[in-house]
Order: structure tokens, then sequence, then C-alpha cells
């Protein structure tokens, strides 16, 4: 038995990050699971997040990387629920990229690929996806994951090497 089964997630009425700013053409990012895959408790308490360092191939090197915090337990509130939602639909985008499969393939290699032991899986795994920049309250800049590029959309190349 799988920890999390990614195969059955309802990705027609999750949201999917579809933002274009950042970076005009995808870029290949290589996933580090931090912490060695132990969720980490949010700032508030409320909930735990599972946190991943994003490493941007061929990138400058002032934007070599980013991390992302994505709440995977909550407290049960609706708001929990919905982020929750949308980050297992993230992270079966980010496994459907690496391995070139169709979101929408349904075949019993492509459902292996979305059945990780833990999250620990999705360490070393690349995927093709477009960086945005967003200003924090703070008047910072930072990248932030925008939208993932699975095989189902142009401009997916074919996998020819390993990042």
């Amino acid at each position: 038995m799988s920890f999390l089964d990614l195969d059955n997630i309802d990705t027609s009425s999750t949201w999917r990050p579809n933002f274009l700013v950042g970076t005009d053409k995808p870029v290949w990012l290589k996933v580090s699971v931090q912490n060695g895959g132990q969720l980490m408790p949010t700032k508030t308490g409320t909930g735990k997040n599972l946190v991943l360092r994003l490493t941007v191939k061929d990138a400058p090197k002032d934007v070599t990387y980013f991390s992302m915090h994505m709440l995977m337990e909550g407290n049960g509130s609706d708001g929990h629920a919905a982020a929750i939602k949308g980050n297992m639909a993230i992270l079966r985008a980010i496994v459907d990229s690496a391995y070139g499969n169709m979101p929408s393939d349904q075949s019993a290699e492509a459902a292996s690929t979305r059945k990780l032991a833990d999250f620990s899986d999705l360490d070393r795994l690349s995927f093709l996806a477009f960086i945005r920049n967003e200003q924090a309250p703070d008047g910072k800049w930072y990248n932030r994951l925008g939208k993932i590029v699975t095989a189902d959309m142009p401009g997916y190349p074919p996998r020819t090497s390993a990042f």
C-alpha cells in the first residue's frame, strides 16, 4: 500500500498553477525534499508543511533555487482542506511532468509513478515549469512556482536526459 496515492486526486475542479509571469519560457526544476520528508509545523502551529527546495537548471547565480512550503496537514478548517487539496494537485502535476505522464493517463504504468512510499520519493525529480515573481507585503520580490508543464501541453519536450 502506498503512503500517498496521487493517482486518484480529482484535478478537474482543483486549483492548478497557471501563472506565466517571471519566466517567458519553462525551465527545468529539480526537487530537493527538505527535512528528510518530515512535515514541519507551520508558523502558527495549526498545520504541518512539506518543504521543497526547487533548483533551477541553468539559472543565473542569484536565482539558483527557491523554496516551497506546502500545507499537508491542517486543522480541519475549509481553508486548510482547500489548501491541502490544491497542494496535492501540485504534487501530482510535478510527478506527471517528471515522468512524462499525460494527466488523463490512467494506465497502470502512469498510476505506479503516482504512488509514493513517502514524501522523499519526490527527491531529485526534475520537472518543467514556469517561474513567476511575487512581491511580498514587505516589498521584497520572491520566485514562486508558476504553471507546471505536463506532457499534454504545448512545449513539453521529449525527455532525453536527466537534470
